[in-house]
């Protein structure tokens, strides 16, 4: 039978020795000081608001504050946690009780943690102008804050200039551009740019050329659109964005070939900037 074929298998002794420091070398680190804010936010929020930007955080030394999410409030009850890298940006808003204005930049690496650790119930996040501490009934989590300012994105944010609203299969989109990908040269120094054409009558099509293959692929989109409009994106920027999306549904804003894209769903926003076709990188956010 099958017990003849398997042995019972036991383990000897194991034994590990650890270098440690002594409980009295480690470094103390005090909280906020005595001109410290206070913000209370749901803990669930927290980790959602969170998850949903850190994708969008700068992997560049260039601008230090880049690498950190900016956390603001400013005179309603709304948290706005916002993340860019000058290609793209990324902003969650969850509702909040604060005793004032402000807005700090926490480090993405303390975000990250503040996720991992699951926090529950409300989480008091007690803040100066140097630190923050993140707090709920089962864990403290103590951090300095990044000094340099971050981009004052809510000028972005706040520019109306026209557009048209169209609705786009998010998991359609994303199978597009799993297939269209396929075309990439394994090069790192080619760079093949994702480009996407959408016509008036609701249809749209994906193609990407390298020397070593081309692909193309047709998608469909509600939104009635004056003319044609070409748009060339980084193709892992468009797909990062789309990922974070939660709705089958995704609605975008496109204003021309070269306008940043906005994607939205209720408490997020994504924006993506486009490429030149050419394979010419675009202005930045930031420059």
């Amino acid at each position: 039978g099958l017990g003849d074929v398997y042995k019972r298998q036991e383990s000897g002794t194991a034994r590990a020795r650890l270098s440690t420091t002594p409980a009295e070398n480690y470094p103390t680190f005090d909280g906020p000081g005595k001109d410290a804010k206070r913000c209370v936010v749901r803990a669930n929020d927290l980790s959602w608001a969170i998850s949903k930007v850190l994708y969008a955080v700068s992997k560049e030394d260039r601008h230090p504050a880049h690498k950190g999410l900016c956390f603001s409030h400013n005179g309603d009850d709304t948290l706005e946690i916002c993340a860019l890298d000058g290609y793209r940006m990324a902003i969650s808003r969850i509702d909040c009780t604060a005793d004032g204005n402000f807005k700090f930049v926490l480090p993405a690496a303390t975000a990250k943690a503040i996720d991992t650790l699951c926090l529950d119930g409300s989480v008091s996040i007690e803040r100066d102008r140097k630190k923050a501490v993140f707090s709920d009934n089962n864990f403290e989590v103590k951090s300095r804050l990044i000094a340099e300012p971050f981009l004052d994105y809510s000028k972005i944010v706040a520019q109306k200039s026209g557009g048209t609203r169209i609705v786009l299969d998010r998991k359609e989109l994303l199978g597009v551009l799993g297939r269209v990908k396929l075309a990439r040269s394994a090069d790192a120094k080619e760079k093949s740019t994702l480009v996407m054409d959408l016509e008036p009558g609701g249809t749209g099509r994906a193609s990407m050329r390298s020397t070593i293959a081309q692909m193309n692929e047709e998608f469909s989109f509600n939104g009635k659109l004056d003319e044609r409009l070409r748009i060339g994106f980084n193709l892992e920027f468009l797909s990062e964005a789309l990922k974070s999306m939660e709705g089958d549904e995704v609605s975008a804003w496109v204003v021309g070939p070269l306008s940043p894209v906005k994607l939205i769903e209720p408490q997020y926003e994504a924006l993506v900037l486009p490429v030149k076709v050419k394979e010419e990188a675009c202005c930045l956010l930031y420059t």
